[in-house]
């Protein structure tokens, strides 16, 4: 099997940079991943990731699939309880876990679009409103068999 065939077959990114809620920067030598065999890069739900770190990271891998985020975009807390946790985020990247609560309180300026997963498993909710705080849903399959 030629190496390019393996790069297909594989699904993971060799470097993931996700919910690290005080990232600011990320700067490393770009040819540090020339060897890897896989050609993804996942940088996703940095809260405070600055925008000229995110336009840097486009233009030094141009030859890499990058899932790379937006500025202002969130990773979701897990377990999630409360959408006063996403304020001032644009959208949110994660797993949205709700488990085991009475609640999930919402909040009146937090509308988000979510790029993840959602589960809802083993509460005592009487009703599972707070959807509508999600203005946009996109799944990510692989993030729904992640941590349960």
């Amino acid at each position: 099997m030629s190496e390019r065939n393996e790069k297909v077959k594989l699904t993971s990114a060799p470097l993931k940079i996700i919910q690290n809620k005080d990232l600011r920067s990320i700067e490393f030598d770009p040819t540090f991943m020339h060897n890897a065999n896989a050609s993804t890069i996942i940088v996703r739900g940095n809260r405070n990731l600055d925008a000229s770190v995110i336009t840097k990271l486009k233009r030094n891998f141009p030859w890499y699939a990058i899932d790379l985020q937006e500025y202002g975009e969130c990773g979701i807390p897990h377990p999630f309880k409360t959408f006063n946790d996403l304020q001032g985020c644009t959208n949110a990247y994660g797993l949205l876990f709700v488990r085991g609560t009475r609640h999930v309180r919402r909040s009146p300026s937090v509308k988000i679009s979510v790029k993840g997963c959602l589960v809802i498993e083993n509460t005592e909710l009487t009703n599972v409103d707070f959807l509508d705080d999600i203005t946009n849903f996109t799944l990510v399959e692989d993030m729904c068999n992640h941590g349960m």
